[in-house]
């Protein structure tokens, strides 16, 4: 493979001019978005796939256990990165053409099911400038006490969520958590107390939402999921799972603790705002809390009754 006149041999061992280069595999779309991934060419062969023992391991539901590998060829005096597809189910596809093999070149979009890489030959000061940004992002989109992203991190990530679901074609629902009696903890038990249950809750949700979805820190004790795929019902049966999972928890330092959670779920409708569609979650969400509390309620589509 070239880059501009040099092979990737020659852009990795520095000759010629701009100094050694990686070929570099990043995630643009799925559950790591603005991933890297160097390849080492003392690799014989990388394995790309949603098996967690995979060189490339990348969790997502499009992408087959073993779903392609990558390995490198030598080709007159060079060496050019292939990719071979392993017989996946949803198909390996470089610059939209499906391939069961094919030669890299700088600047190739590869689909990994629903999952979209970018083959890049990146410098030192590429590498390192890139991995600074994203922790940089990473840590400023995060909430320090949950780990679930903040209002502003809903900002740069929704949009992105919401285009892919659109180009699919998925359905996306929206379900508003809210922490039962949460200022009669920090009241009773102390700040330190509802610190604790946030913190927990934050986790719990963090290992229940898949790498497509967003969960966000919305408001104090308010947690918003965005469920990529997901139409209401199973919005609904997730929403469910999640309560039973909350009321479930232990506190070790406060044995007698029973935390509750009051969920209200929607699907957006076509063409919906976004202040409209989580605006129905939030009137979801307090028609559990009016019910009851301890329960989930769904919104009706626009348009029907209730």
């Amino acid at each position: 493979m070239e880059f501009g006149r040099r092979t990737v041999r020659e852009e990795v061992l520095g000759v010629g001019e701009g100094g050694p280069r990686t070929p570099t595999l990043t995630q643009t779309t799925g559950p790591e978005p603005g991933k890297g991934y160097p390849l080492n060419l003392r690799n014989r062969a990388l394995f790309i796939g949603r098996d967690e023992n995979a060189e490339i391991s990348i969790d997502d539901a499009s992408v087959s256990r073993r779903h392609a590998r990558l390995y490198f060829e030598g080709r007159g005096g060079g060496t050019s990165v292939v990719i071979q597809d392993l017989e996946s189910t949803n198909g390996t596809y470089v610059n939209d053409k499906q391939i069961r093999r094919a030669r890299l070149e700088h600047g190739d979009r590869i689909h990994l099911g629903d999952v979209l890489l970018r083959f890049e030959m990146l410098d030192d000061v590429d590498q390192e400038v890139r991995a600074s940004v994203a922790r940089r992002v990473k840590e400023s989109d995060l909430d320090a006490l949950t780990r679930l992203l903040t209002r502003r991190g809903m900002v740069e990530h929704l949009p992105s969520l919401l285009d892919r679901a659109a180009t699919n074609n998925w359905a996306v629902s929206a379900v508003m958590l809210d922490i039962d009696h949460f200022k009669r903890i920090n009241d009773s038990l102390g700040h330190q107390a509802g610190d604790d249950v946030l913190r927990r809750l934050g986790s719990l949700v963090r290992s229940t939402v898949r790498g497509d979805d967003l969960a966000i820190r919305f408001g104090g004790e308010e947690i918003l999921l965005i469920l990529a795929g997901a139409r209401r019902l199973h919005a609904r049966v997730l929403s469910e799972r999640l309560r039973h999972a909350v009321a479930d928890m232990r506190f070790t330092d406060q044995p007698d603790l029973i935390v509750t959670v009051s969920l209200g779920v929607a699907e957006r409708a076509e063409g919906e705002t976004l202040e409209a569609w989580i605006g129905r979650a939030d009137k979801a969400l307090y028609r559990a809390k009016r019910g009851g509390r301890n329960r989930s309620e769904a919104a009706p589509m626009p348009g029907d009754k209730a």
